[in-house]
This record gives structure tokens, C-alpha cells and sequence, in this order.
């Protein structure tokens, strides 16, 4: 009987040790701890148990991913908003045959390109007229006429003689300087262009307001 009750308070006192030790490792410190540690224990092993598994200590919380499309932020509207400003409308040029309603001189060179060549008079066909590109020295270029109805043809004209003179452009004027068999002098003349293409040449005499019309032979 007396070993009895030796192996009794060894095996308590084992089981003493050993609860003691798991809370211990629990984080039990004092009696009070003590006592609800038993108690949560007591609970555990012969309380009803539950089909909801425990979450495990330290579970990180899971993460909700959102899939919904986020909402595109509302246009502003302006308090104050203008209409669209009207297309502006450019009217094409329109066309003419006048060559010289804005003269420059910057253009010289043009209208002395589109001038040059044979011209023959359109009322008296006889009479012809050339412009060349041979520079006479003295600013001017040389030129010719000549009237077949008074028997004088381009081969009877004298080299800078009779027949010949020299032309230049001025603006829309044409001045010229027409020349004699027997002397040095110069006859001068104006004539303002009024119309100047690639097939007619119209142009008034200063001097007789006469209006000449010419019809393109060939060019030079």
C-alpha cells in the first residue's frame, strides 16, 4: 500500500511537470494565467468540435483581387462654349488674257522673253515686225520692220538701217528708237501694251492713240 502511494505522487507530480512545462512554452507566467490557460485547455478537450478546420497561427489574410473595370472619370463640360469657327472662303482668280494690269519691274525679263519673235499686223498682213534678243549696247535691244505691200521684203533691209530699231521695256510701255540710211539719229516712239500672250500683241501708239493688233508668225 505505502509503494502505492510513492508511484501515485511520482506519476502526479510528472504530469505536474509536464503541464507546467507546455504552459510554460505557452507564455503562461502566473497563477492567474495559469488558471485560464486550464480552463481554455479544459474547453478545448471536451468541448463540442466544431466541422469549421482552425485557421493555422500566422496566416497571412488573403488577397482580394477586384476585376471590375474601374469608371472612367465624366467629361467636364466648359460653363461657357464657343461654336466652331466658319471655314474661310477664298474666291479662285479670275482669269484673263491681260498681261499687264500689274507691271513690275521685277518682270522684265519675262515680258522680254514673251515679246521676242515674228509678229505680223492683223489688218494689213503685209506689214511685218520682229523683236530679237540682240543687244544694240546702249540698254536697248534691236529690232525690224518691214511692209511687203511697198515692195520691200526683210532681205532688202541695210544692217541697223533703214527699217530697224531698238526696243526696251518700261513698265508696260515699249520704247522705241527707230533708225535712218543717212544719219545717226533716232526717231523715238511709245507704245503701251494692251494685251500680250504667246499668240497676240496689242499695243496703242502714244502719239495717235491708234490701237495696232498683232498676230504671232513665229517665235524667235
Amino acid at each position: 500500500m505505502k509503494k502505492f502511494f510513492i508511484w501515485f505522487f511520482v506519476a502526479l507530480f510528472a504530469v505536474c511537470a509536464a503541464a507546467g512545462g507546455y504552459a510554460y512554452a505557452k507564455g503562461v507566467r502566473n497563477w492567474d494565467e495559469l488558471v485560464v490557460f486550464a480552463q481554455n485547455e479544459w474547453q478545448r478537450l471536451v468541448g463540442p468540435k466544431s466541422n469549421v478546420p482552425e485557421a493555422p497561427e500566422n496566416q497571412p489574410e488573403p488577397i482580394v483581387i477586384n476585376l471590375e473595370e474601374p469608371e472612367e472619370p465624366a467629361p467636364q463640360v466648359d460653363a461657357v462654349t464657343t461654336s466652331a469657327p466658319k471655314p474661310h472662303y477664298v474666291a479662285p482668280p479670275e482669269e484673263t488674257t491681260d498681261k499687264f494690269s500689274i507691271f513690275t519691274e521685277g518682270e522684265d525679263e519675262t515680258i522680254n522673253a514673251l515679246i521676242l519673235g515674228h509678229w505680223v499686223n492683223v489688218d494689213n498682213p503685209s506689214w511685218h515686225r520682229v523683236y530679237t534678243d540682240e543687244y544694240s549696247g546702249n540698254g536697248y535691244y534691236w529690232g525690224k520692220e518691214w511692209d511687203e505691200s511697198e515692195d520691200v521684203t526683210e532681205a532688202d533691209l541695210v544692217d541697223y538701217g533703214n527699217g530697224w530699231f531698238e526696243w526696251k521695256m518700261d513698265g508696260n510701255d515699249v520704247l522705241e528708237l527707230a533708225t535712218t540710211d543717212m544719219s545717226e539719229s533716232r526717231v523715238p516712239f511709245i507704245y503701251t501694251i494692251k494685251k500680250l500672250s504667246n499668240k497676240d500683241l496689242i499695243y496703242v501708239e502714244q502719239r495717235s492713240t491708234e490701237k495696232r493688233s498683232f498676230s504671232r508668225l513665229e517665235a524667235l
